[in-house]
């Protein structure tokens, strides 16, 4: 989302050459970190509210690693490369604590969106920590007034399942003290698809294509989970 980042000369410099440094974290404390984030409020540089980008610079503060300057839209981290930081292009290298960039699409403003991986998922879609981007049926608190979230089921090329071309388009990978890929499990809250099934007969996930969202969004099949509905009111 839109951030004109508002700093002197002087502080610009010290950022873009990385001269103040602290020791990277592991992996899996930066998965703990932002595990702890959801719910919270992060305004990086103090200007239009609580953007995507001031989540993904305030995980790079927390890793000692500055990341996300010189840019007025999400989109545009995708064309910079940052100190301390290994930049895949595309979308099919991505591991939990990796940054996401996407693409500019009318439904994110043009502006694109940024958010940091906490689960890869067996499906390989992604369970992302973001900052004022909103699930269907989420409370909307205003433009620049939502919180960090963490929603699963994220689609690499096809983001938010409106097929309008919202899509990962770069990620970034921070340099972690252990090296390696970390194995980060699920939580164990999710429900069994015949819990999801009955939710769904009592009309907790909507009906039509916005149910379709939904369910898919949340990490669930859609035809098992109404291939089970079926079965129930005996179709």
């Amino acid at each position: 989302m839109k951030k004109k980042l508002l700093f002197t000369a002087l502080i610009g410099l010290i950022l873009s050459s990385n001269a103040i440094q602290v020791e990277a974290v592991t992996q899996s404390q930066a998965i703990s970190w932002l595990q702890s984030s959801n719910g919270k409020y992060y305004d990086f540089d103090g200007a239009y509210g609580y953007q995507c980008v001031d989540f993904v610079r305030s995980y790079g503060k927390f890793l000692g690693q500055d990341f996300g300057g010189g840019i007025s839209y999400a989109y545009q981290l995708a064309n910079n490369n940052y100190a301390s930081y290994t930049k895949y292009n595309g979308n099919a290298n991505i591991q939990a604590g990796d940054i996401v960039i996407l693409s500019a699409t009318p439904n994110n403003g043009n502006a694109g969106h940024t958010g940091v991986v906490v689960v890869v998922e067996s499906t390989g879609k992604l369970t992302v920590a973001e900052q004022n981007y909103l699930y269907p049926g989420e409370v909307n608190n205003g433009w620049g007034n939502n919180p960090v979230r963490i929603h699963g089921g994220h689609d690499r090329n096809n983001y938010n399942m409106l097929n309008d071309g919202t899509k990962i388009i770069a990620s970034f990978r921070p340099t972690f003290t252990n090296g390696q890929p970390l194995t980060v499990q699920t939580p164990s809250t999710k429900k069994t698809n015949v819990q999801i099934a009955d939710e769904v007969i009592a009309g907790k996930w909507g009906y039509g294509d916005d149910r379709k969202i939904k369910l898919t969004q949340a990490g669930y099949d859609y035809n098992t989970i109404q291939a089970l509905v079926n079965k129930k009111l005996g179709f």
